[in-house]
């Protein structure tokens, strides 16, 4: 390896999950304990991961300021800078002189200042990641189960011991299909995607996948954000819609904002009153986004038709035998983004992006 290999340093502008992974592949011996609690709930060989992380990390070496001022100081002689959903502005670009590249985890790039890039020569390069895939996909997977009705009908949970009548004097010949039994459980209520107006709260990276995946499925999509955005709605037909008429207006509400104070219990009584008997909610974002209380409430005594959550109030969430009875509520247990398996998948394409940018590869 040439030195300029091994000299190959990064400053990561913000702290996650998948950024801390980078710092162990990196050699920071200091998130040691943080990676044998990030990898206990799956029972993962720990020595297994960190030797893969490593394997990918060679050569590389990642700084980690604690906020803001220390970023900006770390810049001042950086070649590159990573970033989530830290603003890479005109500031932080003034000062890094010595800045050639910016790496977004992820395609979504609207919090670097690409004009202020283009002005200093410095090179925009997106990762994208698996996880973003993954969640909407779960998204689209719980709202199918939910207008499906596949978890309402007890004998479709459980399984019913009695077989469903042939019709008088139906004979089935020897080594013939026997007769269809078109619905024999009797479920009603199904319902298609198409034609279903599904509001998105908040259009990030996975909020925009969901659209993408919704619009397949002929569905009418709308969205809520701080800003509008007339360019997506260009792209992708979605719709903005006014916050206190979002619920009123949607079939399905699928929550993509990240949490902060100002959008706790965001989903409300009121909420789940106005989105109706027929309303359906999917929350993969954050727990405290949805009034839990009241979400089992409205689930109870039918003010909305059901609900798919992925996050809770707080994890894990002690489901009690009264929720799992509720076949209007389906939960999981904060697993839309996959698995630790797959988040490292997203390690590995940041990597790659790092290394096609430098023009060294892996």
């Amino acid at each position: 390896m040439s030195s300029r290999q091994e000299s190959r340093r990064v400053v990561i502008a913000e702290d996650c999950n998948e950024f801390r992974l980078l710092r162990v592949a990196g050699g920071d011996e200091s998130l040691a304990d943080w990676l044998d609690g990030y990898l206990a709930p799956e029972g993962i060989d720990v020595a297994d991961y960190r030797s893969r992380l490593r394997a990918l990390g060679e050569g590389w070496s990642f700084d980690a300021p604690a906020d803001r001022a220390e970023l900006l100081a770390a810049v001042a002689d950086a070649e590159v800078v990573l970033t989530e959903r830290e603003p890479i502005d005109a500031e932080l670009i003034a000062a890094a002189p010595h800045l050639k590249r910016i790496v977004k985890f992820g395609s979504d790039l609207r919090n670097i200042d690409r004009d202020a890039a283009a002005e200093a020569w410095v090179e925009v390069v997106a990762a994208p990641r698996m996880t973003t895939s993954h969640v909407a996909d779960h998204v689209l997977m719980l709202t199918l189960v939910l207008l499906r009705r596949f978890t309402q009908d007890a004998r479709l949970r459980h399984g019913d011991p009695t077989p469903p009548p042939l019709a008088p004097g139906v004979a089935v010949e020897a080594g013939a299909h026997p007769p269809t039994v078109f619905n024999w459980s009797g479920t009603h209520g199904l319902r298609a995607l198409r034609g279903r107006r599904l509001a998105i709260v908040g259009v990030g990276e996975t909020g925009r996948a969901v659209i993408q995946r919704a619009r397949a499925f002929d569905m009418e999509v709308g969205y809520w954000s701080r800003n509008r955005d007339p360019e997506l709605e260009a792209a992708t037909g979605a719709v903005f819609v006014e916050r206190d008429a979002l619920a009123e207006w949607a079939d399905v509400v699928s929550l993509h904002v990240p949490y902060a104070a100002a959008l706790k219990h965001f989903v409300d009584r009121d909420f789940l009153q106005a989105l109706g008997p027929d309303g359906v909610l999917i929350n993969c974002a954050r727990g405290l986004l949805v009034d839990f209380d009241a979400v089992v409430e409205a689930l109870q005594g039918g003010a909305i038709a059901g609900a798919g959550l992925d996050v809770f109030p707080q994890e894990p969430y002690p489901l009690s035998a009264e929720l799992d009875a509720l076949p209007n509520l389906v939960t999981t247990p904060h697993l839309a983004a996959a698995d630790r398996w797959a988040i490292l998948e997203d390690v590995e394409l940041t990597f790659a992006a790092l290394g096609a940018a430098d023009g060294t590869g892996q």
